[in-house]
């Protein structure tokens, strides 16, 4: 799978949740959004997606930092969330946690992707937006 082919899947899985896509592809020139949607709750999510060859790369703390500095601020977003079909290094984790970025991993991709469960459920975001106390990206592993 390409990296546009990759954003593309994750914009219609967000479709398929109900989302309504404002923006699906990024590039070099997205300012940390290469999909942007509306959940069906009406909150702006942006997902950045980072693509990894054969799913063997990590995610690092710089990637984290950058889509922190444009989500909300040039985006306007509610949620933010990486996506990878790797996995996040510690540091990415712990600065993600720290800036409230939801992280989906292979794993969580899985349960998105293969199993259905709607995105915000794998982040483990209520209805209220609040976190879900042992559930979600946040618990610890």
């Amino acid at each position: 799978m390409s990296p546009a082919t990759f954003e593309q899947t994750v914009a219609a899985l967000a479709r398929r949740d109900g989302h309504t896509i404002l923006r699906s592809g990024g590039g070099s020139r997205d300012l940390g959004a290469d999909v942007i949607t509306t959940a069906p709750d009406g909150r702006r999510v942006v997902l950045q997606c980072k693509h990894r060859q054969g799913g063997r790369g990590k995610v690092g703390s710089p990637d984290m930092q950058t889509l922190n500095g444009t989500a909300r601020p040039e985006h306007m977003a509610d949620i933010v969330v990486a996506v990878t079909n790797g996995t996040f290094t510690k540091p990415a984790s712990d600065f993600a946690r720290n800036h409230d970025i939801g992280l989906l991993d292979c794993s969580r991709l899985q349960r998105w992707a293969t199993w259905g469960e709607p995105l915000l459920a794998v982040l483990g975001i209520g209805e209220a937006g609040r976190k879900d106390v042992g559930t979600g990206w946040w618990s610890p592993a």
